[in-house]
């Protein structure tokens, strides 16, 4: 979700996204905690987004499931409790290196569980949709 059109953006770039994009972004970055493995899926989100924008990974790497599934398999035995420090330290990355609108820590379960009792998604207008320009 940092990427422009596959490509790493500047940060001033980045944090001048589509807004819509963006928020999902921050969703995906703070909320979750309320469901079965949910801490995993914000800190692969956190992961994803420090990788890609403040280190010189190669994010294509996404696209290798292969890859991804040696990279996962190293944090197996990780626990809910490193995960959490994890997250944390990553929170405080993503907000010192690239100036994101999050929370050091996401919400926790009761927190999160209230976001989307009251949150709504903005809606994808027909106008809005992909292109997708073949030559």
């Amino acid at each position: 979700m940092a990427l422009d059109r596959g490509i790493k953006p500047s940060k001033e770039e980045f944090l001048n996204g589509h807004w819509k994009n963006l928020h999902r972004l921050w969703i995906w970055l703070m909320i979750g905690a309320d469901i079965k493995n949910g801490i995993w899926a914000i800190y692969g989100a956190r992961e994803g987004l420090y990788k890609t924008m403040c280190t010189e990974w190669d994010y294509v790497n996404v696209r290798d499931f292969e890859h991804l599934n040696n990279l996962w398999k190293e944090k197996e035995t990780m626990t809910n409790e490193d995960m959490r420090t994890h997250n944390t330290f990553l929170g405080e990355k993503l907000i010192d290196l690239l100036e994101v609108p999050i929370g050091i820590r996401p919400l926790d379960e009761t927190q999160s569980k209230f976001f989307k009792t009251v949150y709504q998604n903005p809606s994808r207008n027909s106008s809005e949709q992909f292109v997708i320009d073949i030559e």
